[in-house]
């Protein structure tokens, strides 16, 4: 809707004003009546409003809800906060003299324009003809969807620090200009309005408020994809960067629902993990807190990807060995197999897409059966079986076991491997300390491989020889329904006391992902480090989430995170200088082909 030019209709000594647009000339008005019982627009309105009111008015306070990210919704520590932000409402006018303004309304106002002239009615600015104005109109926002729309209330006005009343009364109920005209004298000082607040405060937001229950029905799986849905279009920052396939996953996922019976849960599964694989991001997995079926258990294994199948790089499984290719389950070629599951997983990169299918490929479940290929082509049925938690934790997620300390044993006696896999190195002191107590070190290798639970911030100033940031976390931030910005955190740091500066290989893999692609990210730019390995899984940031209807849980990065220099990182990940592409072969042998092309690198 545009509006077209003020218009200013003399009645004696009343100027009776249409919003518009354009300079409005009063001539020799004493008064004026504004005239909102034709539809207008709420920038025609505060634009004339401005041209008729003299000097700053500072009609009331509005509290909104500031979310800075979306805070998890567990009980779990949270990056993210929300906190009710108070802003004040006021007008600028530029009248040359003060007159009594009297507003005559319509039955219908926008929040916009029921706030401005509620609020200058409160102030005793104006006085009110026509129909009462309803706080819940004012604190409330309009959405529209196709050619309809939804007003729903977001937040509450005061003025004087006290809630405004629920009505607003008019002060001559008619919307008959006449009548208007005639009692000019009477409205020429409006009295301070009373009444009562009857509606709701405005609540803080309680992040933890509660599971929802596991019924599943239909609606409520229709709902789960909605509320995840929406929770991503207002706090998921990658679409720019991975497109907007979501929009038509969702309108997919409502269409398999139509066909899933009540508390089918497995069913819902597939297409909640359909949905979540259009949203590209490496932190975005969905989880049934409902559900009653689990494996029967799951296999010690290590597996990696070798021209696009699974093979075996560590085992504890009798039965498989390091080497051997997984080509067929359940009758169905492997490739085949991981093309539907791949499906059904988020991820921003392709390998750490297959590395989180493969997680579900090593769920035992009774009567699942495997064809396997040893390394020398000869293939054999085997049926898995569950390890033992013992073995499971025997076989490191990504990458080796293999102790901190020098590299005698491959022949570079003056390198020092350091294996920053959580399990094996907790705490980087013992590390540091070695390190600065060396008298003759001509390399190091960083093993990121797998994920860390060290300081990753501190231990990444052993390597920096001078002051250095951490990416860059970009916060979406809502305050309000109408005013979105990404506010940054940057965190700095100081080198350590003993910096590294002998050449350094940093190897990655498809499984570093998250706060190892963090580390990364603050030494892989150095001049003295090379990055040997494969790409990494291109997701950092941290994680949140939020409960849907019928008890599922969705997680994601809730924030947009940058390299130290401003750069993308989402998708692109740590890009290795030297890719190093193992074969099933080196796996039979026990070869560590990204620690030897390392060593290759340090000149070994």
């Amino acid at each position: 809707m545009e509006s077209g030019p003020a218009t200013v209709t003399l009645h004696d000594t009343v100027a009776v004003i249409e919003p518009g647009t354009g300079a409005i000339a009063l001539g020799g008005a004493a008064s004026i009546v504004l005239d909102l019982r034709a539809p207008t627009t709420d920038e025609a309105v505060h634009q004339t409003l401005a041209a008729l009111i003299q000097g700053d008015v500072e009609f009331a306070q509005r509290t909104v809800r500031r979310f800075q990210g979306f805070p998890s919704q567990d009980s779990d520590w949270t990056h993210y906060e929300v906190r009710n932000r108070p802003q004040v409402q006021s007008i600028t006018g530029t009248a040359d003299a003060g007159r009594p303004i009297v507003v005559l309304t319509g039955r219908t106002l926008t929040p916009a324009t029921a706030t401005l002239v509620g609020g200058l009615r409160m102030h005793g600015t104006v006085a009110l003809a026509g129909h009462d104005i309803f706080a819940s109109v004012a604190e409330s926002h309009w959405t529209g969807i196709a050619d309809e729309g939804l007003v729903w209330r977001s937040s509450i006005l005061r003025s004087d620090s006290s809630p405004w009343p629920d009505v607003i009364p008019a002060d001559l109920g008619t919307t008959d200009l006449a009548e208007v005209l005639a009692a000019m004298d009477a409205l020429s000082t409006p009295g301070p309005v009373t009444g009562e607040m009857t509606r709701a405060e405005f609540a803080n937001y309680d992040r933890s408020a509660g599971v929802p229950d596991d019924t599943l029905t239909r609606g409520a799986m229709r709902a789960a994809l909605l509320v995840a849905y929406g929770t991503f279009d207002l706090f998921y920052t990658y679409f720019d960067l991975v497109g907007r396939d979501i929009d038509d996953a969702l309108l997919a996922g409502l269409d398999e629902i139509d066909s899933h019976t009540r508390g089918d849960r497995s069913a819902m599964a597939h297409t909640m993990g359909r949905f979540m694989h259009a949203l590209h991001d490496g932190h975005g997995f969905y989880f049934d807190d409902g559900r009653e079926d689990w494996p029967d258990g799951w296999m010690a294994l290590q597996i990696q990807e070798i021209d696009g199948r699974p093979v075996v790089r560590d085992s504890r499984v009798a039965g498989l060995e390091p080497g051997d290719t997984i080509v067929e389950v359940n009758g169905t070629a492997i490739e085949d197999w991981y093309a539907e599951a791949m499906g059904r997983y988020s991820a921003a990169s392709d390998g750490y897409r297959f590395v989180l299918a493969t997680d579900e490929l090593t769920e035992v479940w009774r009567g699942t059966e495997w064809v396997v290929q040893a390394p020398d082509g000869v293939e054999r049925g085997f049926a898995p079986v569950a390890s033992t938690w013992e073995d499971i934790d025997a076989v490191p997620w990504g990458g080796t076991d293999r102790p901190n300390g020098w590299l005698a044993d491959l022949g570079a006696p003056s390198v020092y491997y350091v294996n920053m896999a959580g399990d094996v190195t907790p705490d980087e002191s013992n590390v540091v300390r070695e390190l600065a107590a060396a008298e003759s070190t001509t390399g190091v290798v960083l093993d990121m491989r797998d994920y860390p639970y060290l300081d990753i911030y501190g231990f990444a100033g052993t390597f920096n020889p001078t002051g250095y940031a951490a990416p860059t976390f970009g916060h979406p931030t809502w305050v309000g329904p109408d005013h979105f910005s990404i506010e940054e955190e940057v965190w700095t740091f100081s080198s350590a006391r003993h910096v590294v500066d002998e050449p350094v290989v940093l190897l990655v893999s498809h499984k570093s992902v998250s706060a190892a692609e963090c580390f990364a990210q603050m030494v892989m730019d150095l001049d003295n480090v090379t990055v040997v390995g494969q790409q990494s899984a291109s997701t950092n940031g941290t994680i949140t989430n939020a409960w849907l209807p019928g008890r599922w849980q969705v997680t994601f990065t809730g924030m947009q995170l940058t390299n130290p220099d401003g750069t993308d990182f989402h998708g692109i990940g740590v890009v290795p200088d030297v890719e190093v592409l193992p074969t099933a072969d080196d796996f039979a042998a026990g070869i560590d082909p990204e620690l030897l092309e390392a060593l290759r690198v340090l000149g070994y």
